[in-house]
Order: C-alpha cells, then sequence, then structure tokens
C-alpha cells in the first residue's frame, strides 16, 4: 500500500508499505499517488480531495475525524476509519496536568518566582472536591479513575448509561440535563466527543458553573464559545481554565483567552506522549493488515455502498 501520512511515522511503523509524508495543507496535491490517507489532526480531506485522490481508505491516527467529510467520502466509495482509545490514557493524565497547573494558578506562581517571592500564591487542591466529566468514553472513563486518587466525587455527564469498573459516580446525567450536572461542580472536564460546531459549553452553561469552579477542556475547540468563555474567566465567574484545543488551531498567539493569568494552554497535545504514539502506531499496523486482507475492522465508521476497495462484512459503526 501507498500511503499518504501527514503524522510522522518512523521506517519500521508500517513495514510493508510505502510510506510518503506532506503537509496537512498539501495533501491534495499529493493524494493521487496514495491507496491510504493518514491526515492527522490538522489534515483536512474534503470533497476536493476526495475527486483528486483513488484512495480507498481515510485512516485517523486518533479518534477525531472533524476534519474528514465522511458524507462526501461515502458517497466515492472511501472508506473512513480511526483508533479510538489509544491515545485516551495520555490525554486524561493531560486533563489532570491542566487541572492541576490551573488550580495552582501556575503562572502567577512563574512571576512570584522571578521576582523572589517565596509562599506565593495559595492554590486550590483536588482533594474533597466534586468533578463533573462531560463524555464517559475512553478518555472521559479513564479521567475517572485517575480523579479518584485524589479522592474527589464524581459527577458524569454521557448520552447512554455507563459503568467505570472500580469507579463510583455520585450522579450521572444525560445532556440534556447539563446544566444540572455542572451546577456544583469544583471542576468541569470537557471529555466529549463530537464533530458539531455549535457549542455545547455556551454562554447559558458557564452562568450556570458554580462561581469560581475551573473549567478544563481536551475534546474540542468548536464544542466552547470561546467569548463567552473569555468573558466567564474575566468576570471570575470561572476561577480558571485549563485548555488544549481551540476553534480555530493553530490557534493565534494574540487571542485574548492566552493573554489571562488564569488560564494555562497547550498547542493540542495531549495525545501526543511515547505511550499514546506506541499505541496508535499498533492500532494502524492491525488496521492496515485487516484492509490489505480485505477485511473490516472496528475503527470503520461508514459503510460504502460502492467502495473502491472492498471489505468483507464484519466490523463497522455508523457515526
Amino acid at each position: 500500500m501507498r500511503i499518504l501520512s501527514c503524522v510522522p511515522l518512523g521506517a519500521n511503523v508500517l513495514p510493508g508499505h510505502q510510506v510518503f509524508t506532506c503537509g496537512p495543507r498539501e495533501i491534495a496535491d499529493h493524494v493521487q499517488e496514495a491507496d491510504v490517507v493518514v491526515p492527522g489532526v490538522n489534515g483536512i480531506v474534503d470533497r476536493a480531495v476526495l475527486e483528486r485522490g483513488g484512495f480507498g481508505l481515510v485512516l485517523q491516527a486518533g479518534v477525531g475525524i472533524d476534519t474528514v467529510d465522511v458524507e462526501a467520502a461515502t458517497e466515492r466509495g472511501v472508506w473512513v476509519a480511526h483508533v479510538p482509545g489509544a491515545n485516551a490514557p495520555s490525554v486524561a493524565e493531560h486533563a489532570v496536568f491542566l487541572a492541576l497547573a490551573v488550580s495552582r494558578r501556575l503562572h502567577e506562581a512563574e512571576a512570584a518566582l522571578a521576582a523572589r517571592k517565596v509562599g506565593q500564591p495559595v492554590g486550590a487542591g483536588l482533594q474533597g472536591k466534586t468533578a463533573c466529566i462531560i463524555g464517559l468514553g475512553h478518555v472521559g472513563s479513564e479521567l475517572a479513575r485517575r480523579l479518584q486518587v485524589f479522592d474527589m466525587t464524581l459527577v458524569g455527564v454521557n448520552p447512554k448509561h455507563v459503568q467505570i469498573d472500580g469507579v463510583p459516580l455520585k450522579a450521572l446525567h444525560t445532556p440534556d440535563q447539563l446544566s444540572v450536572a455542572v451546577a456544583d461542580a469544583d471542576y468541569v472536564f470537557l471529555c466529549a466527543a463530537g464533530e458539531s460546531d455549535t457549542p455545547l459549553i455556551d454562554r447559558q452553561i458557564l452562568s450556570t458553573m458554580k462561581r469560581g469552579a475551573f473549567f478544563v477542556n481536551i475534546a474540542r475547540g468548536k464544542l466552547v464559545d470561546s467569548s463567552a468563555l473569555l468573558d466567564a474567566l474575566q468576570s471570575r465567574q470561572l476561577a480558571g481554565a485549563g485548555l488544549d484545543v481551540f476553534a480555530d488551531e493553530p490557534v493565534d498567539p494574540a487571542a485574548p483567552l492566552l493573554k489571562q493569568l488564569n488560564v494555562v494552554a497547550t498547542p493540542h497535545i495531549a495525545g501526543d506522549t511515547d505511550v499514546s504514539l506506541a499505541a496508535i502506531h499498533a492500532a494502524l499496523r492491525r488496521d492496515l493488515e485487516a484492509y490489505t486482507r480485505h477485511e473490516r475492522f472496528p475503527g470503520l465508521v461508514n459503510d460504502p455502498a460502492r467502495p473502491r476497495f472492498p471489505l468483507s462484512r464484519g466490523h463497522v459503526r455508523s457515526v
């Protein structure tokens, strides 16, 4: 297979395949040579790309497929797949890091250190606090296990009833009960999957959050109303925010959110660790092996009626 990848893949990651790379905005210029496209988090596979290439599979090296036009791919017989869960432990760890950093007022601590001040500022602790986790999929479940270690009370928001082994939830709400779920939380973690452009965390939801709460987003930037979040931070409705994702990426360094002392931000790196890369590479190898054997595999998210590259019946789910 000839694989066009916008993510770094070492020589031994996909043995037996020809891998060539390009930037995430250059896919259309190189796609004619590809059998499989691995777009990465910022690689766009739209109708124009689909029309230029004869490839049969878009395989995302992660969970997010919001930059892939799944409907257009299905119409043109192109399979779309991702590898959900491979980076979930690392993303969950990063959510904890952001929560700790913003709770301990990292930017103010750095300023105090530079000013040779000792014992400032006084931060907030996680122990005994209530955390609301919005989305209890792979990442949300991993995060719940980690927050339990901090002796936190856990509340979940999920479309379906879920059980997390060994982790008791004080309450489990459906998405239409989001206002109720966040009302008493000291920390709100956004882990929900979704490719919608409509904010889930809007001005109304932010106003119902407990005054002085902390907000952490390691899901999708477009799920949050950035302007409303900025207002909530400036008015101290929220004590702080930890952000790894933004509505427009790469985020403008001059963006007002990045200028707030009570915001700790990172450049969409929650899932980028040695551990997660090893798991993602293993998943890519597994799925490509199945694909070359004309077999379906669990990461498929669509079901083309007339696929360019036919696969046997088996694992497939609907988006």
